[in-house]
């Protein structure tokens, strides 16, 4: 009687012998190659991108309800809000410069405007508006 190989690891469908473990290992290769080689995109560069208009949480609600409903009775609501001079001017008046990684960071009040001034990606200094803090 001859030994049933059906089950054994590289068995071919309806007991047929088996694959090749050098066929194997080709075929993972060439998967793999062929994978690395599609082409790819850097993403845009976030300066040359238009500031993305903050949509509010009730365009979230729209949809997340539940979610919603748990996060406005938390405190987790005050995590993020707008810039508000009288309750943040504070922390940009004076103005106030910090190292980072890639130089320093200067953080002021401009009128009734926070601007945070640092580094872009073509390493020459930007400046952008605060219009959005974390904190109470």
């Amino acid at each position: 009687m001859r030994p049933n190989h059906a089950n054994r690891p590289g068995a071919l469908p309806g007991g047929g012998g088996t694959v090749p473990g050098w066929l194997v290992w080709f075929c993972l290769t060439l998967g793999l190659l062929l994978a690395g080689c599609r082409e790819r995109t850097s993403p845009p560069v976030a300066e040359s991108l238009p500031p993305a208009a903050y949509a509010g949480s009730a365009a979230c609600a729209e949809c997340h309800r539940d979610a919603f409903e748990l996060w406005r009775s938390s405190h987790h609501r005050l995590a993020e809000r707008a810039f508000s001079p009288a309750h943040d001017g504070a922390a940009f008046q004076p103005a106030r410069e910090f190292a980072d990684g890639s130089g320093t960071t200067r953080a002021a009040l401009l009128g009734t405007n926070a601007m945070v001034t640092t580094r872009g990606r073509s390493n020459e200094p930007v400046t952008v508006p605060t219009t959005r803090v974390i904190g109470e």
